[in-house]
């Protein structure tokens, strides 16, 4: 780790560990990428430091997946092989696993220090890739659309996160304020 956060090359290790561990080998969906049937198997962390940054780096890298293949589905080949996010869903249902239920699944806590240096090594990463592949993403249109989305916008991890886009690219956001309170 560097600067007391996380590679994403400490993430890829660790997350090559969760996905040796998940007990249903993936199959591939040609159009979508690997997919693992239930939730990722649990695996030994060494502080909850480490965990609280790998659960929000594989929650922001599910996010942007899901919503890169809905949105800009053009370019998603690209991405898919690049970063080999997986994709976790529901029994054979071809419904998938959403990063709040995710974040519930680690019991872990919020903690919004954390992930703004979790979101910069995310970002950083995201922006060179797109650079070097030289495709047309607009992330703050993403962004606009990641906080609209009610399948991400939800529950304590959700709800910080599309807080942070809204205050990072200044963003507006439709949800009504009721909903859409930051934990």
């Amino acid at each position: 780790m560097t600067n007391n956060f996380m590679t994403i090359n400490d993430y890829s290790k660790i997350l090559e560990e969760t996905l040796q561990n998940h007990k249903h080998p993936p199959y591939e969906r040609s159009n979508e990428g690997f997919v693992y049937v239930g939730r990722p198997e649990l695996i030994k962390f060494e502080s909850n430091n480490q965990k609280n940054q790998f659960v929000n780096l594989l929650c922001l890298f599910i996010a942007f997946d899901l919503k890169i293949f809905e949105s800009y589905n053009n370019y998603y080949e690209i991405i898919k092989t690049n970063l080999r996010i997986p994709k976790f869903e529901y029994g054979l249902t071809n419904i998938f696993i959403q990063p709040e239920r995710i974040f519930e699944h680690y019991k872990t806590k919020f903690d919004m220090k954390v992930f703004e240096g979790i979101y910069s090594v995310f970002e950083n990463y995201i922006l060179q890739m797109i650079d070097e592949q030289k495709i047309n993403i607009d992330l703050v249109d993403l962004s606009q659309q990641i906080i609209n989305d009610p399948d991400i916008n939800n529950g304590i991890w959700g709800k910080n996160y599309c807080d942070f886009l809204v205050r990072t690219y200044n963003l507006n956001s439709i949800i009504s304020k009721n909903k859409f309170k930051p934990e």
